[in-house]
């Protein structure tokens, strides 16, 4: 439980407000760190200054040192805190390519599910990513 924190049992309107949960062990309380708390954490910190340090302070995916640069999991790992990755499992990214690379996560997961189907709908969809451009 090292992500947990102890607690009484009194403050759990208070912690419950802030998204984290709370688990009862043996009489006592741990309050749960939600993801937000845990991308704050000093081990989450260190971590990210590690993989920016190795990437050269650039996003891997357009080069770019100008733009807020995000560290990106590329897998998640069950129970594994987010601090705890192989180098080789996270990676460097510009705001935009970050966040056009989870649309493409998302898009991927979509159409292996087969919710979408229509040749139209995903030229759509990679070209909003950026993938093609209009002749």
């Amino acid at each position: 439980m090292h992500n947990q924190k102890k607690i009484n049992k009194p403050g759990f309107c208070e912690l419950h407000s802030h998204g984290g949960s709370l688990a009862a062990d043996e009489g006592l309380y741990f309050y749960t760190m939600t993801y937000s708390e845990k991308l704050k954490d000093p081990r989450w910190q260190k971590r990210k200054k590690e993989i920016l340090f190795l990437d050269n302070n650039k996003c891997r995916r357009c080069g770019t040192k100008f733009e807020m640069l995000n560290v990106h999991h590329l897998c998640y790992i069950k129970g594994r805190e987010i601090w705890d990755y192989r180098d080789n499992q996270l990676i460097t990214l510009c705001e935009i390519c970050h966040r056009h690379t989870h649309e493409e996560m998302k898009f991927k997961k979509q159409f292996k599910h087969g919710r979408i189907k229509d040749t139209v709908s995903i030229l759509d969809i990679v070209k909003g990513l950026g993938g093609m451009k209009d002749a």
